[in-house]
Parts: C-alpha cells; structure tokens; sequence
C-alpha cells in the first residue's frame, strides 16, 4: 500500500527516470495563495477608484470671492487659474504619476509620523513638567508647616512682648 502511494507521486513514463512530482497542496498554501489572490484582486479595484476618493484635499476650501474688493478678486481669480494649470500639468507628468494604494500608503505613513512625533512632544512636556515641580514627599511638606507655624507663633509671642514693656 506504501508503494502505490509513493507511486501516484513519480510519473509513469521511463522518459522521466522516475521524477517526483509535487506532492499536492496542503491546506496552509491553499489559503495563502487565495488570501493572496484576493489581496490582489482588491488592489486592482482599489486601483480603479481615483484617490481623490479616498484621501481629503491638501487644499484649504475655496472661501470664494465674497467679502473681497475688485482687485484682490482679480488677484485670487488669476492665482486660481495659475495653481489650476499647474495641477493639471502635475497631475497628467508621466514622472510624477502614483498609483491610488501608493497614496494611500504615504498618507498612513504620514499619519504614524505625526503620531510619533505628537508622542514624543508629549513625552517631552511630561519630563519638563516633572522636572519643574519640585517632587517633595508628606513628611516633608509636615516640616515645612510644622517650621512655617512655629515662626508664626515666635512673631506673635515677640508681639506680644514687646506690647507688655509698651
């Protein structure tokens, strides 16, 4: 029986000396290769949706042109088709095209920065607010009352001598 199960694994022809041939699939493979698969298909309808979709503007909103005199509108009108011919030149350079999942990818590594960096102020202030209030235990807080109000009381006992020779 264990020989014509080793058997179903060589080909039968002489021509291939008795090659091996790979044994089937196990079901750890089977499931990488159609999680990878998926994966990949996901990817390229990821791909298909432009990523304005996906990611918000880099541009403040456009407040419009109310509120502001002739000049400045004629000012913001001509900025708007500058910065609009720019984007569309930009957007179309064969050099500068990335692909929706690259985008996404640099804005979440963005993201991890800022967050780094938003952790790291934050520990920063924490060691600066540790180092200037002055850590002092019970016991030495009761001292220093204890010392605070024996003071106290030595000016008002010299007060009050110093009224009964008046």
């Amino acid at each position: 029986m264990a020989e014509a199960e080793a058997e179903a694994f060589y080909h039968e022809d002489e021509d291939f000396l008795q090659q091996p041939i790979s044994p089937p699939f196990s079901p750890e493979t089977q499931l990488q290769t159609l999680i990878h698969e998926n994966s990949l298909f996901f990817d390229r309808l990821v791909e298909l949706v432009p990523a304005r979709f996906y990611l918000p503007s880099e541009d403040p909103p456009n407040p419009g042109y109310y509120g502001m005199s002739k000049a400045e509108k004629i000012a913001a009108r001509k900025a708007t088709k500058v910065n609009l011919k720019k984007a569309r030149r930009d957007r179309l350079d064969p050099e500068n095209y990335a692909s929706t999942l690259e985008l996404v990818k640099r804005n979440a590594e963005k993201e991890e920065q800022e967050k780094l960096k938003d952790e790291e102020d934050g520990q920063n202030s924490l060691i600066a607010c540790k180092a200037d209030n002055k850590s002092t235990t019970y016991e030495e807080l009761r001292k220093k009352l204890h010392k605070r109000i024996e003071e106290l009381q030595a000016k008002r006992h010299v007060a009050v001598a110093d009224d009964a020779h008046n």
